[in-house]
């Protein structure tokens, strides 16, 4: 039987190991539902007074700030996330080794 103290140094270690991977996999996986459209290239200066163009000026702004697919900014945001969780429970074990 695995005991209190085990499973609370353990579970950080899971976690971290699981969200490396689950960002890993989101990275290889990439399905195209979550591909961001591509900006349009817009053959005339906008008007401005029209409700619509500026509805698309702000589009064409929004897919040209967006990444192009949105798996793979998740998966390197779980992974550094996992990496870091991952050193710093390290470090926290190494430092209440130290200090015993």
């Amino acid at each position: 039987m695995i005991d209190r103290e085990s499973l609370k140094i353990a579970v950080p270690f899971a976690a971290a190991i699981g969200l490396a991977l689950t960002g890993a996999a989101l990275m290889r996986w990439r399905p195209s539902a979550l591909d961001m459209p591509e900006p349009n290239a817009s053959p005339r200066l906008p008007d401005f007074r029209d409700g619509k163009d500026i509805i698309q000026q702000v589009r064409e702004g929004a897919a040209a700030l967006s990444p192009h697919n949105l798996t793979d900014t998740l998966g390197r945001s779980l992974i550094v996330s996992g990496g870091l969780l991952l050193i710093i429970r390290a470090i926290d074990g190494l430092n209440k080794g130290a200090n015993k």
